[in-house]
């Protein structure tokens, strides 16, 4: 996460703040530390099937498969990567230990509506699906030039696939 100091664009913010709420309130706001979310990271999806989740993230998505690293095991975790390196989605089977412990069962993703990805090639991933047998909902959004496919992985993860111009 990168932390920084008053910017310019923070600077618009102060003068927004000495109007709205007066010099003493912007003088403190300057002081603040600014703190910005630069982009997701992850998703963590914990798998009954391990193997069969990475596989799918791998056939369907073209996403590069590997270990997590130590102390997790490759039984317990498999990350995927995109073309650029990242890890962008973490598959830890049920047993797998974790940092932050709470009751985890496998199947719908709770508070998690869904995960989006952007995505290219729409009429690829149309043809995967269909390979699969997977069922799958389609929706446009005209006004911003977006078509959207939403499927769901092994566990119930309910997956947006967002194709912008494409």
């Amino acid at each position: 996460m990168r932390v920084s100091t008053i910017g310019s664009h923070s600077k618009r913010c102060v003068e927004q703040a000495k109007r709205w709420h007066g010099t003493l309130f912007a003088l403190q706001y300057e002081r603040c530390i600014f703190v910005k979310v630069n982009a997701l990271d992850h998703v963590n999806i914990i798998a009954a099937d391990l193997d069969g989740t990475a596989r799918f993230f791998a056939e369907l998505f073209g996403l590069k498969r590997g270990n997590a690293p130590p102390p997790l095991t490759p039984d317990t975790a498999q990350w995927m990567f995109d073309d650029a390196g990242r890890a962008i989605f973490h598959i830890n089977s049920v047993d797998c230990p974790r940092t932050y412990v709470r009751e985890v069962t496998p199947g719908p993703t709770g508070s998690i509506h869904h995960v989006a990805l952007a995505c290219s090639g729409f009429d690829e991933m149309i043809a995967r699906l269909d390979a699969r047998g997977m069922d799958r909902q389609v929706n446009l959004i005209e006004a911003i030039g977006l078509r959207q496919i939403f499927t769901t992985d092994p566990n119930g993860v309910l997956l947006e696939l967002n194709f912008f111009g494409d």
